[in-house]
């Protein structure tokens, strides 16, 4: 593992996906990551697809090599003037170093460049840890819905405000 003194964020590459796929290594890690539609078994080519789907873009935070140590999706609601992050997660070898703030600052800036003013997300109740790192970077709780294949059977809707 290289040492992180000057990430970035990027768009992500057909290339990157392989990488993250690994980063999931069981069903339970890929539905908390993407939902329980992300297919089963999770495979770098539908990743790929997805990273070129019409209506959203993933990006990757990256380490001094480019390669992706973190990843994000964004889906742009213009009329709302809202972004809303998906598939947000860190490579577990760099997962509590404090790079979520990092991914987050990322994904605000590019938010704020398309005019959003506001930015949000889903996390399921279970996943404290995303749920603290969110809160860390201005998030807060805004409604809840159920989600059945969560534990807790909540999912967490989570705003920041932008202007």
């Amino acid at each position: 593992m290289s040492e992180v003194t000057f990430p970035k964020v990027r768009r992500a590459r057909e290339t990157d996906a392989e990488e993250i796929v690994s980063w999931f290594p069981d069903r339970g890690s890929v539905v908390s990551w993407g939902s329980p539609h992300v297919p089963d078994p999770l495979d770098a080519d539908w990743l790929a697809r997805e990273f070129f789907a019409p209506g959203r873009e993933h990006y990757v935070l990256t380490d001094v090599d480019d390669e992706p140590v973190g990843i994000f999706g964004i889906r742009f609601h213009a009329r709302e003037r809202r972004a809303h992050l998906i598939r947000v997660a860190l490579s577990p070898e760099w997962r509590g170093l404090g790079l979520s703030g990092l991914l987050l600052k990322g994904a605000t800036t590019l938010a704020r460049e398309a005019r959003a003013l506001r930015l949000t997300l889903n996390v399921y109740g279970s996943n404290d840890v995303a749920r603290q790192a969110y809160e860390r970077a201005g998030f807060f709780p805004y409604e809840f819905a159920q989600a059945p294949e969560d534990s807790t059977g909540t999912m967490i809707r989570m705003l920041k405000p932008l202007g």
